[in-house]
């Protein structure tokens, strides 16, 4: 998936971290995080590609006497699930004793 960090009231929000951490609490496990520079050809150079947003936040700042700058980046995170484990063998119910039922008090 890919995420960039963002701009809210003038402070940056490190959204791909922040989505890390929630899909491994949902046991996604992280293969890779790549850089991804949104940029493309422009007067025989690499030219910054911000978005339309990320201008209007940073014309903000600016104005406010914030000098913050267009994100040049985003993050490609690759999750995979992790891999299947082997079902609980029938012993190991054993170890956590015995369980009641409502009849039984």
């Amino acid at each position: 998936m890919t995420v960039r960090p963002y701009r809210h009231r003038g402070e940056l929000v490190e959204l791909p971290s922040h989505v890390q951490k929630v899909a491994q609490r949902t046991v996604l496990v992280l293969t890779d995080r790549i850089v991804c520079p949104p940029c493309g050809p422009g007067r025989g150079k690499l030219r910054n590609r911000a978005s339309f947003f990320q201008l209007v936040e940073a014309c903000k700042g600016w104005a406010g006497g914030l000098p913050v700058h267009a994100i040049a980046y985003e993050d490609l995170l690759v999750f995979r699930k992790p891999p299947r484990t082997a079902p609980w063998p029938a012993s190991s119910a054993r170890r956590f004793g015995p369980t009641l039922s409502c009849r039984d008090t």
